[in-house]
């Protein structure tokens, strides 16, 4: 800035200095080329597939699908693909929604803000541009194939956002949900005017035993016991979990824990009782749609299954649950609070993915963000997750990062001492 002012003051003769300068600065963030599309449906499958650096199930065309068609939150969204002479190196999705600022704040203000909405309905409701998707589940939409456009590519994102928000009238962007490694490369994101902050911590678990009894042994005698007076079905060394087959009966006056393909689950049922956990839900950004479930279960059917308690032909509890390289992600939940047992429903549905995991031999559990304590206790450990916010309001960014300890208080979880050694 300061050289530039200097240059300012030569004569003009000496101008083509200030314009060499200029266009060298200019370079050095335009060398890469940018292809904006307003549905995943006007790209190639190939080409969206072939970027997903991790082959990562969520950033996955058929996922992209079935998230834009169920219409959440009635969001509109961007796809971005990075182009370096005429080759893809990257790719991320934006979408826009409304959301209530107050979300991650501290329960005081939370309290506030919930008396002033009685008055003032849509008070600190605003329209957020997101690089990221309408659904909570601690995952980003960024897939880079080459580290070395790394600062270009943030660059090209950010400058695609902003044009966005302009044309919009849309006055916060955000970055959402990165974990403390990919942090480090986020960082970069200060230098175009965003705030650090806290998100809800992701809980993930290492699978390193061969049977489910070898994973009680290892735990220490408390959460080992806890879990042996809660289980509702053990073999001698595992859990009992059954296939579901057309001829499978469901009418057992005990609880079973069955595991079905999505394609033989019927997504409406599904869908209350996910109803059901989200009125008692403490924090939401969203809401899902009945169509998204219709939609992941047609697509991701032979990428996840539904792990289900029943009990006299009734479904009391559900867990979605997506298979992906080698991990489990618990994505969603659905239980039946009318039925007294439902907290050991629910404990039986995580005992049931550990089982899994060891079965399919996976290396890690993802369990997501919510119910801390209960994920802890059966090995669970908690990671910091952080996104990024931006406003066009240059006094409203100062505040923000000024008060961020108070206004996005860091969420503390009690670490616990679940396995021996």
């Amino acid at each position: 800035m300061f050289s530039e002012h200097i240059i300012d003051i030569i004569p003009k003769h000496l101008f083509r200095i200030r314009n060499l300068f200029s266009e060298t600065k200019k370079n050095h963030f335009t060398n890469l080329e940018v292809q904006s599309y307003s549905s995943i449906k006007e790209i190639d499958k190939q080409l969206w597939n072939s970027i997903n650096r991790n082959q990562d199930i969520f950033h996955s065309y058929e996922f992209l699908c079935s998230v834009e068609e169920s219409k959440i939150e009635d969001s509109k969204f961007w796809y971005l693909i990075v182009y370096f002479k005429g080759k893809p190196i990257g790719s991320a999705v934006l979408s826009t929604f409304s959301v209530l600022l107050d979300l991650f704040t501290s329960k005081s203000i939370q309290k506030i803000v919930s008396l002033l909405r009685k008055k003032f309905p849509n008070f600190l409701k605003v329209k957020v541009l997101f690089c990221g998707i309408p659904i909570s589940i601690g995952k980003n939409t960024i897939s880079i194939l080459n580290g070395f456009f790394l600062k270009n590519f943030i660059y090209e994102v950010v400058m695609q956002m902003e044009k966005i928000a302009n044309q919009y009238g849309i006055n916060f962007l955000c970055f959402k949900e990165y974990k403390e490694d990919e942090v480090k490369w986020l960082d970069k994101l200060s230098e175009f005017g965003f705030v650090k902050l806290d998100s809800l911590p992701y809980v993930n678990m290492q699978v390193r035993w061969s049977t489910f009894d070898e994973y009680l042994k290892s735990m220490r005698y408390n959460y080992r016991r806890q879990i042996k007076n809660s289980l509702f079905n053990k073999t001698e060394k595992n859990i009992a979990i059954q296939e579901y087959h057309s001829s499978t009966d469901l009418s057992s006056n005990s609880e079973i824990l069955t595991l079905f393909k999505p394609s033989e689950f019927n997504h409406q049922k599904f869908f209350k009782l996910y109803l059901q956990v989200m009125d008692r839900a403490e924090t939401k950004l969203e809401i899902l749609t009945e169509d998204f479930f219709k939609n992941v279960f047609e697509r991701l059917d032979k990428n996840s299954m539904i792990l289900a308690v029943v009990k006299d032909n009734s479904i009391n509890g559900a867990a979605y649950l997506v298979l992906d390289s080698n991990k489990i992600t618990f994505l969603l939940v659905g239980l039946n609070y009318s039925y007294q047992d439902y907290h050991n429903v629910l404990m039986n549905i995580l005992y049931g993915i550990i089982q899994i995991a060891i079965d399919k031999k996976c290396k890690s559990i993802e369990l997501g963000q919510t119910s801390y304590e209960l994920k802890q206790r059966i090995g669970g450990k908690c990671t910091d997750e952080y996104f990024f916010l931006k406003s066009s309001n240059v006094v409203i960014n100062s505040i923000v990062r000024i008060f961020k300890p108070l206004l996005f208080p860091k969420t503390l979880i009690n670490y616990r001492r679940v396995f021996k050694g």
